[in-house]
């Protein structure tokens, strides 16, 4: 597995390469992480929350009191 950092739009990335077995041959499959501060990490995962929230809700059954 190989392991660097990379700048994509502004925003710093941890990227992990690894080959992985497919079929007769194999693919590169890259990940890419953000590297964020703690305050950008909880301000992201607010609005995750929040992106997530709306739509669950959408298909949530009223419940009967």
């Amino acid at each position: 597995m190989e392991s660097q950092v990379v700048y994509k739009d502004g925003i710093k990335y941890r990227s992990e390469t690894k080959i992985i077995p497919f079929g007769k041959g194999t693919v590169k499959l890259t990940n890419l992480t953000p590297i964020l501060t703690p305050k950008e990490y909880a301000k992201r995962h607010r609005e995750i929350e929040t992106l997530l929230y709306n739509i669950f809700s959408k298909y949530e059954k009223p419940t009967k009191i």
